[in-house]
């Protein structure tokens, strides 16, 4: 699968891509965590929180 993302006409938020490559079959999540994490490392870290979220009957992974 090749998976093309172009941002030069819209921007796209870190948790939206996130969300959608772990829906998309990034199994398990936590390996997505982990890239995340270590990726941070140069910018100071952050800590990364993978949950499930249904509000009003739509369903996302936040």
């Amino acid at each position: 699968m090749v998976l093309i993302i172009d941002p030069q006409n819209a921007g796209i938020a870190g948790n939206m891509i996130g969300g959608a490559f772990i829906d998309l079959g990034c199994n398990p999540p936590q390996e997505m965590k982990l890239v995340m994490e270590y990726m941070a490392n140069d910018f100071g870290g952050v800590n990364v929180k993978v949950n499930n979220v249904n509000k009003a009957g739509i369903e996302s992974i936040f």
